[in-house]
C-alpha cells in the first residue's frame, strides 16, 4: 500500500506491474484492478495518512 502512496512518476515504468497486470490483460481485467487499488488507496480507508488520494503533484 505504501508503494502506490509514495510512488513518484519517474519510478513507474510499467503501469501494469503497479496494478498487478501484465500486457495480455484485457481490457475488463485491466479495469477490475484499477477499481480494487483505486477503492484500497481512498482517503476514507486511510484517514490517518494525509497522503491518502492526494494527487502526486500536491505537496504538504
Amino acid at each position: 500500500m505504501d508503494a502506490i502512496l509514495n510512488c513518484n512518476l519517474d519510478d513507474m515504468e510499467d503501469y501494469y506491474i503497479l496494478l498487478g497486470c501484465d500486457e495480455l490483460s484485457t481490457v475488463e481485467q485491466i479495469l477490475a484492478e484499477f477499481k480494487v487499488k483505486a477503492l484500497e488507496c481512498h482517503p476514507d480507508k486511510h484517514p490517518g495518512n494525509p497522503k491518502a488520494g492526494m494527487p502526486r503533484s500536491w505537496k504538504l
